[in-house]
């Protein structure tokens, strides 16, 4: 019940607030078995957070399951395999 509350109020906070409000935000999500909505705001943080960006590390390896990360990094590699793949099929049809 929590969750569309904690979103919202995102907007309106200041640097040092946001990172508590996402640490509900994300408990609450992980909780509700939402972990794909966790990561992307957990990843969001790492990436435009600055002086905040370890605690959204250490939030992505407390609270995120283990799981849903090896997942993550199998659906990487697959991506980056088909992508060879395209690249070597595109270089023999120009070379043809």
């Amino acid at each position: 019940a929590s969750i569309p509350y904690l979103q919202d109020a995102r907007s309106k906070l200041n640097a040092d607030d946001l990172v508590a409000c996402d640490q509900a935000l994300v408990m609450a999500l992980v909780k509700t078995g939402r972990a794909p909505e966790a990561a992307d705001v957990i990843e969001r943080g790492i990436r435009d957070s600055g002086k905040f960006s370890s605690t959204y590390r250490q939030m992505r390896e407390q609270l995120l399951p283990k799981r849903y990360l090896w997942d993550t990094l199998r659906r990487i590699c697959l991506i980056i395999t088909n992508f060879k793949a395209l690249i070597r099929r595109c270089e023999r049809t120009r070379s043809s």
